[in-house]
């Protein structure tokens, strides 16, 4: 039951408020503009994704199956943002494995150009490819993992 003081209290299942702005508006003898001037300057506010039960009531009064379609807008809702991060995701995977194949053909083209060096006679300028691009690789595998490491820890 609401109380005197215009506290919330419980009554059954939910939550009532009732203050001073509603006492003045339920007293006889108010005349109607004034009950409309004093409604213009009195707000309720409440965060969450359902409205309260009370305005729910009253939605389903203006439109008999308010209510449900809130209840299945706020669903889809739900519905496409989790569409929305799973692309995201699979997306990520998805430029993650091809970077990884990029770096695979790279490095067996590379081998391939080194031992067409090698077969040349030019040893040095093989083993300087060699040694550059798997150096390169492993630097590059070792940045990412700490850069993945550090996003975890955030």
């Amino acid at each position: 039951m609401p109380t005197d003081d215009g506290k919330l209290s419980e009554s059954g299942d939910e939550l009532e408020h009732r203050g001073p702005v509603e006492e003045v508006l339920d007293e006889e003898g108010v005349s109607d503009e004034a009950k409309h001037k004093i409604g213009a300057l009195f707000a309720r506010q409440y965060s969450g994704p359902y409205p309260p039960p009370d305005y729910l009531e009253q939605y389903g009064r203006i439109v008999p199956n308010a209510p449900e379609l809130i209840f299945e807008q706020f669903a889809r809702q739900g519905d496409h943002r989790r569409e929305i991060e799973k692309r995201l995701v699979d997306g990520s995977e998805s430029r993650a494995a091809r970077g990884q194949w990029l770096v695979f053909i790279l490095i067996v083209l590379v081998l391939l150009i080194s031992c067409w060096l090698i077969f040349e006679e030019a040893h040095t300028q093989a083993a300087t490819i060699i040694t550059t691009v798997f150096v390169s690789s492993i630097v590059a595998y070792v940045a990412g993992v700490r850069n993945t490491s550090h996003k975890k820890s955030d």
